[in-house]
């Protein structure tokens, strides 16, 4: 594959005919290139879909192509945004599909996202976390335009559902009433989350910091982020409360000191709580200083520019960060592969002896990290 060329410095393979002649010669660009022009041929697949089962059928080939990538020395940022770039091309042709059925919106609204796909950091085991926000220009909204919006989010809900995205649990989704509202009163959600900030809510509502439009007027979620970040500047106490439950959250709970001895190779570990510190505390210094981007790498990028994290700060982060994202996909492609349902654990007895000794410096550093975050906030209550 991809890294082993990489990794033996091999720039061309020779692949022999049927009479074990040269037959043609790919090098490592055009190898790269293929995987390219696939994704390429894939949103366009999207894009043109008619149906919901046409696009179930192209999801469904999208682990397939993830664990080729992943098996060719693919780095994490380029499979999440290949995994991003497909379920954002997914929700947009279904949305169209069902502005279709339903007729023309009776005013502006934009369909956005939160969480991990606002974050372009998406998985194979990944569930809805999406919201509408309606234009107020035209006045109040009437019984008529409620119940049109809500239809609408109720159908694109199904329809992810359908293809592959399931249902958020917790009901964060663009069907529920409470999730589909005009800008007004998303922006008095926001107000209220930040000024009652108490610990317990910050952790329930982080997720909503992290949002992004994907379909509809950009303009609307552009106001609610300036709104936020005006809530919070004049609020810097919500700051010190997203540190303290960053500072709380359990990285190295039950985490054996020999990971690879026999006796925990049944120990289950889950990948997504590892990940939640570190995402968090890119969160909290994005949303500090206002960055646009949502992506914990360019997150972690910019502040380090910014001289807001230190050089080995940035590198314990960014290193934790691609580790634990590889091994939770890894995981899920050979799942998946396997004909099982993906999830976030992995079983300690499945990874490799170097994989334990980079796990377990990882982890040792996000717990560091944690801490030092303490004691950084500490002067904001």
């Amino acid at each position: 594959g991809l890294l082993h060329m990489k990794r033996e410095r091999i720039s061309h393979v020779v692949l022999p005919g049927k009479d074990r002649n040269v037959a043609w010669v790919v090098g490592y660009e055009d190898i790269l290139r293929m995987q390219q022009n696939l994704l390429g041929f894939m949103i366009r697949e999207i894009e043109t879909a008619e149906e919901v089962n046409q696009l179930t059928r192209i999801y469904q080939r999208l682990p397939v192509l993830i664990k080729a990538l992943i098996e060719s020395g693919s780095n994490t940022s380029n499979i999440t945004g290949i995994i991003t770039s497909v379920g954002d091309a997914i929700h947009k042709r279904l949305i169209e599909i069902a502005l279709e059925d339903l007729g023309p919106a009776p005013r502006k609204f934009a369909f956005m996202v939160m969480g991990s796909q606002a974050r372009g950091e998406q998985t194979l085991a990944t569930d809805q976390d999406n919201a509408l926000v309606i234009d107020n220009g035209p006045g109040k909204l009437n019984s008529e335009d409620r119940a049109y919006f809500l239809e609408l989010g109720n159908k694109i809900n199904q329809d992810l559902n359908t293809v592959g995205y399931k249902f958020c649990p917790g009901e964060i989704m663009a069907g529920n009433p409470k999730w589909n509202q005009d800008l007004k009163t998303w922006q008095t959600y926001f107000s209220e989350w930040i000024r009652d900030s108490l610990p317990k809510d910050i952790l329930n509502v982080a997720i909503f910091f992290d949002f992004r439009c994907i379909y509809g007027e950009d303009s609307l979620i552009g106001q609610l982020r300036s709104h936020v970040n005006s809530t919070v500047e004049s609020t810097s106490v919500v700051l010190y409360h997203m540190a303290q439950s960053i500072v709380k959250m359990k990285v190295l709970a039950n985490l054996p000191g020999n990971l690879k001895a026999k006796s925990h190779s049944e120990t289950q570990m889950d990948i997504k709580l590892s990940l939640l510190p570190l995402t968090s505390y890119l969160r909290l210094y994005a949303i500090r200083e206002k960055l646009t981007s949502a992506n914990s790498l360019e997150r972690a990028e910019k502040l380090h520019k910014r001289s807001v994290i230190d050089s080995s700060t940035f590198e314990e982060l960014t290193e934790a960060y691609n580790l634990l994202t590889l091994l939770r996909i890894k995981n899920q492609a050979y799942s998946i592969a396997r004909n099982e349902a993906p999830g976030n654990t992995i079983s300690l007895g499945q990874i490799s002896h170097l994989e334990a000794l980079s796990l377990k410096k990882v982890l040792t550093d996000i717990s560091a990290i944690q801490t030092r975050l303490g004691s950084g906030f500490s002067g904001m209550s």
